[in-house]
Parts: structure tokens; sequence; C-alpha cells
């Protein structure tokens, strides 16, 4: 499905319908002579609207999002009912953990309206306060809002819980790999071969894990990074949650450890500390995220390692093919091979160690 509408034509059909609904969404407060305010602002897979509005009280701020469907997946009634489920659903179990507030669905535009959650973003906090001149006492509410984000993944799958689990498949995981980027290609840039080699070895060493591990399933986020984490009025909210069903608890873990390490990889914070956010903060929040003890808790560790050694060669495949849209594939190569590869083969050499030790111990 493609949108048959313009930007402004989707605006101004939004508007109408948010106007005739403001009694409804908003019952406490003055519906008569509020004026809306629509704008584009973007999106690479689907298309957001922002609203602006202006009651006689004050102003209030919705979010439309139009999503392409897919043969079997509808991205933008999947997002809707998971708001509706986790909006009542999280509360009840921590009344500081939150989600957008869903208004409405709307079939015919396949488009959903939420309510903003606020503007203190987490990636921009984390990425103004880790630095390297902050030390001990001073990260201490970091550290907190690092828990906070751990938790309220930890109570979203819970709530979303499936009865089904996967068993892990050394082969599943690459071909997965594969439709997004071919880690082969690792070779073509200047990864330090020894790493390389590791991770050669490390595939091949996950195939003695047979398919003998259960993998337990819940929703999934889909892009649980800091970015999507917002800090507002004494909560911590998400954004753009998918909520797609029976997918292993470890994708939206792995993908969180793998936005850590990799948050600042353009380089617009010459401050930001590297190892504190790739190791402290991940350990902090995989203490937090996971309380088991014993080999259960070593077999969470080592699949939040696997996943997240997924996500950063993904991560490292993606930025270097939206780079090539600006500058072109010469001058991407340039730039990878001269600064990203500089960012990635570190912390992707130290995944696949934690890896190689966690296996030594289960093997």
């Amino acid at each position: 499905m493609i949108p048959t509408l313009s930007n402004r034509e989707t605006i101004d059909t939004i508007s109408k319908r948010l106007m005739g609904n403001l009694q409804t969404y908003y019952p406490e407060l003055t519906t008569s002579g509020t004026a809306i305010k629509g704008t584009a602002i973007g999106g690479q897979f689907a298309k957001t609207f922002r609203f602006d509005l202006n009651f006689k009280e004050g102003k209030r701020i919705v979010y439309g999002k139009w999503c392409p469907v897919f043969d079997n997946i509808n991205p933008a009634r999947m997002e809707y009912e998971t708001l509706v489920l986790l909006y009542y659903k999280m509360p009840e179990i921590n009344k500081f953990f939150a989600v957008s507030r869903p208004l409405d669905f709307f079939p015919d535009l396949n488009v959903y309206v939420m309510e903003s959650v606020g503007i203190l973003n987490f990636k921009t906090y984390l990425l103004k306060n880790n630095s390297r001149l902050r030390k001990g006492d001073s990260i201490n509410e970091l550290v907190s809002v690092l828990k906070g984000s751990a938790l309220w993944l930890k109570i979203f799958h819970e709530i979303t819980r499936s009865d089904n689990v996967k068993k892990f498949d050394v082969l599943s995981l690459q071909n997965k790999m594969l439709e997004d980027y071919d880690y082969r290609y690792l070779w073509n840039f200047t990864f330090r071969r020894v790493t390389l080699n590791k991770l050669d070895i490390l595939l091949n060493r996950l195939s003695l894990l047979g398919s003998k591990l259960d993998l337990p399933c819940a929703k999934w986020h889909w892009d649980y990074t800091p970015a999507h984490i917002y800090l507002d009025n004494g909560k911590i909210s998400v954004i753009d949650i998918l909520g797609l069903d029976d997918a292993p608890i470890y994708e939206d873990i792995g993908h969180f450890l793998a936005a850590m390490e990799t948050v600042n990889n353009l380089p617009f914070y010459l401050l930001f500390d590297r190892m504190r956010a790739g190791k402290e903060f991940c350990d902090i929040f995989l203490d937090e995220y996971g309380t088991m003890g014993g080999s259960e808790r070593e077999i969470f560790l080592l699949f939040s390692n696997i996943y997240k050694l997924k996500f950063l060669i993904l991560y490292f495949g993606g930025h270097h093919m939206k780079v090539s849209k600006y500058i072109y594939s010469v001058g991407a190569k340039v730039y990878a091979n001269t600064r990203t590869v500089g960012l990635f083969d570190e912390p992707i050499e130290r995944t696949i160690n934690e890896i190689n030790y966690l296996l030594d111990k289960l093997i």
C-alpha cells in the first residue's frame, strides 16, 4: 500500500478528523475555537505528521503516523493496538513507565494518531552528560535513567510475553543478518583481520549450541534505542513500538546494547565516554533487566551479547549505506575506513570475546 494523498492533503484530512473528535479526545478542555496546525516531519519508512492543537487552556501536541502495509503485516494497526495495550497496562505495574496516549486509528488512511510524550530525549541527554569529565556520583542520575530503561523493556516483555519459544539456530541468525547486510562485506574494509577471523571462528563455534537452547519470546519493539526513550514529567516513556508478536526478547536487548556502543558514531560529542557507554552502562542495563542467577543468567548474558553482535554489524552496514547516499560509494568507503571502522572494530571484538568467555562456561 502506498499513500494516495499528498502531505498537504493528508494533513488537511487528519486535521478535520481531529477537529471533529476533539470532545471525545479531550472532554476536560474547551474545544470551541480550537485551532489546529499540521506539519509533515518525514520518516524513512513511514510518514509522520505533527499537529499543534491550540486550546483555550493551552497547547497539546499530537502526532499522526502513516505506515506502508506489507503482505502479512500492517505496522500502523499493530503499533496502535500495542499502544492501546501498554497505555493501560504499564502504569498498573509501574506508574512511572508510559507510552504515548493512543487517540485514534483511521483505517482508510492507515494512519494512527497519538499524543506527544515530551521533548527530553534520552539519546540527547546521554550524549550531553556521559562526558569523560564526569566521574562517580555525577553520573548517578544518568545511571538511574538507564536502569529505568531496562525495567521499562522488561515490563514490556512481561506484558506481551508469548507462550511460544524459539530454539536458537546460528544459521537462522546468519540468514536474518544477510537480509539486511552481508557481514562478509566487513572484509572489504579496514577492520583488523584478527577481529574478522574471530568473527568467522565464533559463527562456526555457535553451531555447537545446536538447537538446544530456548529463546523466550514477546512482542518486539523493533527499534529500542535511547533515541526512542523520553524522560519528561518524571516518567520514562517510549515511542515507535512496532509490537510484532513472537520475537526473541534478545532482539530488543541486543539492539539497545548496540545502540549504546554506537550512539556517538558521528563525532558530535568529542568528550563522550564511549567505553563507559559500551561496557559499564551496558553491564548496568543487563544487571537491571536480568536478575536471575547461575547458568540461567549466563545463558541470558550469552544471547544478549550474541544479538548485540548482530546489531553492531547491522549498524555498521546501515551507517555505511546511509553515508553512501550523501557522498557516493567511493567517498563513503573512505569515510568508513578512516572513521567508522575505528568506532566499530573494538566493540565488535570485545563482544566476540565476551561471547567466547560465556561459551567456555556453557559448552
